[in-house]
């Protein structure tokens, strides 16, 4: 029951959640603009009185306890902008009273993850090298390739870094050439920069006879196969490899043939030749590609 028409009114806005006296953190983080890091406080407040997203409020300094509540939870950061327009965090997961607020188009919020980077800004955790492993024949080339991660698992731009390896050579771009006399076996191949390594594998295997030859070989001593052959769409690559291919990988003497062709009609068609050529080299694989 209702005093007035107004209070009516009032209670079924509150009840289909279009008005509100107050908001939690959390209700923020959900409708938090894609498009920014850091919100100001006024742009904050006044989503609550444009955005067809979420409620109005009752009370415009309700906000400030949102803030307040946020930034004790560890939930938000609270920063402001210094004469260089860098962020300075002034509170995160510290009490943070309602009148500490200030509702202005200097002040600004942060999600957790951006406040944290405030309080330890980002360094080299790790190193990745591309690709990890790599199959070749004695004379042969890959391309090796190095990457930072932060600690908080962002990309993080690497200076420089040094190359070695335990059997070939390679070189300052990372492009490793197995020898050519190489016995085979396994070796790696190592980056280091700001003090940490990583490393990939290469195996190097030596030529083997025709492969038809070795087929007819093992028809000869009686040996059965399963064998396939077929078009695949693009689209079911994954599930191919799933539903077939992955039940016959720990499978020694399993061999697997591939061919594709691709259009290429346009003037863009010896680019996409080159794309091609460097993937494969990555792989270790030959990258005879060509366009007829």
């Amino acid at each position: 029951m209702a005093g007035s028409l107004v209070e009516l009114y009032i209670n079924e806005l509150s009840r289909t959640d279009e008005i509100t006296p107050g908001v939690g953190a959390n209700k923020l983080l959900k409708y938090w603009p894609p498009a920014l890091t850091e919100w100001s406080t006024k742009g904050v407040r006044d989503a609550f009185f444009s955005s067809p997203q979420l409620p109005r409020l009752l009370d415009a300094d309700a906000i400030k306890r949102t803030i307040a509540d946020g930034v004790g939870q560890g939930t938000l950061g609270y920063a402001t902008k210094d004469g260089t327009g860098q962020l300075k965090l002034s509170h995160f997961n510290e009490s943070l009273s309602e009148a500490d607020v200030d509702i202005a188009d200097d002040v600004f919020l942060l999600k957790a993850d951006d406040a944290r980077k405030l309080l330890e800004p980002p360094r080299l955790d790790r190193l990745l090298v591309r690709p990890s492993d790599v199959v070749l024949k004695p004379g042969e080339q890959a391309s090796f390739t190095c990457s930072g991660v932060d600690q908080y698992g962002e990309p993080f731009t690497l200076s420089s870094a040094s190359w070695s390896t335990t059997a070939g050579a390679i070189g300052e771009d990372g492009l490793y050439t197995a020898d050519a006399d190489s016995a085979g076996g396994l070796f790696t191949v190592q980056a280091e920069s700001g003090g940490l390594k990583a490393i990939a594998e290469v195996r190097i295997t030596l030529p083997s006879d025709d492969d038809d030859d070795d087929d007819d070989d093992d028809e000869k001593r009686g040996r059965k196969f399963i064998r396939w052959q077929g078009e695949v769409a693009p689209q079911k690559w994954m599930n191919f490899y799933t539903k077939v291919l992955s039940r016959f990988a720990s499978t020694e003497g399993l061999k697997l043939k591939v061919t594709f062709e691709v259009p290429a009609d346009n003037e863009q068609g010896q680019a996409k030749v080159e794309e091609a050529r460097s993937g494969l080299k990555e792989l270790g694989l030959d990258d005879d590609v060509t366009i007829t």
